[in-house]
């Protein structure tokens, strides 16, 4: 427990004391603020030469929990900004954002934790379990890499609209540094381009050809002509960068592809007389797509953040909803390898926020070189009145290690929380292995709760 608490022995508290260890500890920090190391670093035109997983090791260490950021929002910002008269728009969504959030039975509870459950995870399903199965079951190589591609190709075709919002983004970008001329030539091309419902099902083939032979031309030439090495240049990479998911997604070639997936023996096992035409229909019956076609808060939250991050709800906030985002963002990358999400509810008119990290295929140590899998979450959350709590816990085969670290303010001594636990546990067929309670202390660090995080498993160290 000292050591995950990173508490300092009084040596260390010494040299801290030290003004000599002071100044040269401002003068590295400064140091690092001109190169552009900051807090998330990367902020100068200096080269950096760290990987795009070094960069993430850093600010997964550095990032602020987004409970301890948002908790507040929840508790004493978000009913004022209602109150913002001229700010329509964020009135609406606080006000909707309020009510998707109001649970007033354990029930209610469980039932917004499964919503935020199924729109956090794609491959949940019939259909991907049994992917899944297979791709544990094949010693095929070619099987393997054929689920993996489909699995992208699945997910650039029904993300095909979004797709195309962030080329229109990039398109508007670019149309700011074009002369007349250039405006004009483009506002004819972009006019035939298709967006909304009509990318149903991958029908993309109008615009992967609209884009890629004349939208990129003309950028190109754009750029050649005026030699425009800044945003200009930048929106037309990123739109380069789309096109290639977008094509990606061809309907056509995500059945061909799941033909092929057919043909294999381990997958006829399982899904034999499937016909490869009815994966559109599969593919949108998940319960990540059901999930995600529901107005929930997840939906007037973002509504909330557009606004605040342009400044629209002060200074305050917008800092507080930038750190939120950035936690957000940093927690979808590609290199994190645990399940995120948060959870704000309104219980019977007592607000509490919580987020939670989960490792559902943890591994312990076994005999010889066997391991055994297990679930490890790490649960912060915060209830108003009475501060922040961590829930770290590790399960297997219907038993569980848990500590639970509470605040002073608690009105409960170690006892009651031990037998209401108990109590809990049983109710739903769980039982301790061991139970730790803590009092008043500091948080648990993610890195700490995941040592995986850093330990680089199962990653590719690169930088493009």
């Amino acid at each position: 427990t000292e050591t995950a608490r990173n508490r300092l022995e009084p040596n260390e508290k010494m040299q801290l004391d030290n003004p000599a260890t002071i100044m040269e500890t401002k003068q590295t920090a400064q140091d690092k603020e001109a190169n552009g190391q900051g807090q998330f670093g990367d902020q100068s035109l200096t080269k950096d030469y760290r990987s795009s997983l070094s960069q993430f090791l850093l600010q997964i260490s550095q990032a602020t929990p987004a409970v301890q950021s948002f908790s507040k929002m929840l508790f004493e910002n978000l009913e004022f900004l209602t109150d913002i008269g001229s700010q329509e728009a964020m009135g609406k969504a606080v006000e909707k954002f309020l009510e998707l959030i109001k649970a007033d039975s354990p029930e209610m509870m469980l039932d917004l934790l499964k919503s935020q459950t199924n729109q956090a995870v794609r491959y949940r399903g019939v259909l991907f379990d049994v992917l899944r199965k297979v791709f544990h079951e094949t010693d095929s190589m070619e099987l393997k890499g054929k689920i993996l591609e489909f699995l992208k190709r699945s997910t650039d075709m029904k993300t095909g609209e979004h797709i195309m919002e962030n080329i229109k983004n990039d398109l508007n970008i670019a149309n700011r540094y074009l002369f007349q001329g250039g405006k004009d030539a483009l506002a004819k091309v972009t006019s035939q381009l298709l967006f909304g419902k009509e990318l149903t099902n991958g029908n993309i083939k109008q615009n992967v050809t609209i884009l890629k032979e004349q939208v990129l031309p003309l950028l190109n030439e754009q750029i050649s002509r005026t030699h425009d090495r800044g945003e200009l240049r930048d929106a037309a990479s990123r739109i380069a960068t789309a096109i290639a998911r977008y094509e990606n997604g061809d309907g056509e070639k995500v059945e061909e592809l799941f033909k092929q997936i057919l043909e294999f023996r381990t997958t006829g096992k399982y899904l034999k007389g499937l016909d490869p035409q009815k994966i559109h229909t599969l593919l949108q019956q998940t319960e990540f797509d059901k999930a995600v076609s529901k107005e929930t808060w997840n939906d007037q939250l973002l509504q909330i953040m557009r606004e605040s991050v342009s400044g629209k709800a002060g200074i305050e906030n917008k800092i507080a909803f930038q750190d939120m985002m950035h936690s957000m963002l940093l927690n979808d990358s590609v290199f994190m390898p645990l399940l995120h999400m948060v959870l704000p509810i309104d219980y019977n008119g007592t607000k509490l926020f919580s987020e939670m990290w989960i490792d559902p295929d943890a591994e312990q140590n076994g005999s010889g070189e066997e391991k055994e899998r297990a679930v490890k979450m790490l649960i912060k959350f915060e209830i108003e009145t009475l501060g922040f709590f961590d829930l770290y816990l590790v399960y297997k085969d219907g038993k569980v290690d848990m500590q639970l670290d509470y605040p002073d303010t608690l009105p409960a001594n170690k006892q009651e929380i031990r037998e209401h636990l108990n109590q809990i546990m049983a109710k739903n067929g769980i039982s301790f292995s061991s139970l730790v309670l803590e009092k008043g202390v500091p948080p648990i660090p993610l890195t700490e709760a995941f040592p995986k995080l850093l330990e680089k498993r199962g990653t590719i160290n690169v930088k493009i």
